[in-house]
């Protein structure tokens, strides 16, 4: 992580990497036969991890949902564990981006989205 986290002022510090990865061998090694897409779920394993996180990190992990942890080895759980923090960065920098480009002139026009000259940011890294 950077000097410009987003995470850096969060009152609750960040997830250890260690401690993701500590919690998902314990689960592994007590359920093998569980889906990698229930472990990511799993808020005792990873807190915060929603659908759009699971999914994104499973598609560019190019992992099958439904492969059993007994297959998932520590370095693919590492590749899982950083592709979702730097979902999350990232999400959050265009959620700071959008919020930052609302305007005083737009408080009064009714729209919840920035002003159309602003570049939208999306998570593929191309703008609209």
């Amino acid at each position: 992580m950077g000097g410009d986290s987003p995470f850096k002022n969060l009152p609750i510090p960040p997830f250890s990497h260690a401690t993701v990865l500590s919690r998902f061998q314990k689960l592994r090694d007590s359920h093998p036969g569980q889906h990698i897409a229930t472990t990511l779920m799993n808020q005792d394993v990873f807190c915060g991890v929603g659908q759009v996180e699971k999914i994104e990190a499973l598609y560019h992990s190019r992992v099958h949902p439904e492969e059993p942890l007994r297959n998932v080895g520590d370095a693919l759980a590492k590749q899982l564990i950083l592709w979702i923090r730097a979902f999350d960065e990232r999400w959050m920098a265009c959620q700071k981006n959008k919020f930052e480009a609302r305007t005083p002139m737009n408080k009064g026009s009714g729209h919840l989205l920035p002003p159309p000259e602003v570049k939208l940011c999306y998570l593929n890294g191309s703008s609209d």
